[in-house]
């Protein structure tokens, strides 16, 4: 193993293990140089992934923290953009003791309102593990999102929800991202079955793409429902310097995912760093 590939793998074991006692900037610095071999430029930053990390350090507007929790960001958007357009909430806890699984209907999703990845999905209650999916829950209740260095969801009052189920039939449902900066989307990041694509809001191919998922060889289908879907992120984003209005379209009928401030906490896998430093160039213009 080369020297610098050891201090790398040095400076990951460090980031792992003490990470969530450093100061939020060299948090950053050395969660970033374990990711990418190289330290980020802070005082310039010209990468989408250092921007986004800028944003982290820098922004503390008190809505974000709205915002960023699952739960209160309903209204929120409702009051924006109508009820119409959000996921019904039809159970909410403060533990994971607490789910009532019989008030849930045969099929229903439950997930933490204050991180990623926390979901448990049900199909089918006949074949459900309640007992897992309270261990699972819990676990991701008392976990602080991101060593709590992500600022906004620091003081997410954090609660369990549960919501149906989208797409019964257990397809995949497609995901529309539209990143924006200063109230206006600048590109849609379209994620199909096991695919991501980087598009232009005239939906073509951007020379940009993730090392972890594959773009597709062609176009996704563009929804029904695409100029709606930018009427709802120019609504959304207004007055914030940089949001990811994630939506979703079933039928006819689009509805709002969730909003994201800071995609991959600043450590996306692009497939080169020309990319990165594309794509942070083309959020500017």
């Amino acid at each position: 193993m080369s020297l610098s590939a050891t201090y790398n793998r040095v400076l990951e074991f460090v980031f792992r293990k003490v990470g969530r006692y450093l100061p939020d900037k060299l948090f950053f610095s050395l969660h970033y140089r374990s990711v990418f071999g190289k330290s980020p430029d802070l005082k310039h930053p010209r990468t989408f992934n250092e921007k986004i990390i800028n944003l982290i350090l820098n922004e503390r507007d008190p809505l974000l923290n709205i915002l960023v929790d699952k739960h209160r960001v309903k209204k929120y958007v409702a009051d924006l953009i109508g009820e119409e357009y959000i996921v019904p909430t039809i159970g909410l806890w403060d533990s994971a003791d607490e789910i009532d699984f019989d008030s849930l209907p045969d099929q229903f999703i439950l997930k933490c309102n204050h991180d990623s990845g926390s979901a448990v999905i049900c199909m089918d209650k006949s074949s459900f593990d309640f007992e897992e999916a309270r261990s699972s829950l819990a676990r991701s209740l008392a976990r602080v999102y991101s060593f709590g260095k992500e600022w906004a969801y620091k003081d997410v009052p954090r609660k369990i929800l549960a919501e149906p189920i989208l797409n019964p039939d257990g397809s995949h449902l497609d995901d529309y991202r539209f990143f924006c900066r200063d109230g206006e989307p600048k590109f849609v990041y379209v994620s199909t079955a096991g695919h991501i694509n980087f598009l232009s809001l005239d939906w073509k191919f951007l020379p940009v793409g993730r090392t972890d998922f594959p773009p597709q060889d062609t176009l996704p289908e563009k929804p029904s429902r695409y100029e709606d879907m930018l009427r709802v992120a120019r609504i959304l984003a207004k007055g914030l310097k940089f949001v990811r209005v994630d939506l979703y379209q079933v039928g006819e009928q689009v509805f709002f995912g969730e909003l994201t401030l800071y995609p991959s906490g600043g450590m996306m896998p692009f497939r080169n760093a020309g990319e990165d430093l594309a794509l942070g160039e083309f959020m500017d213009s």
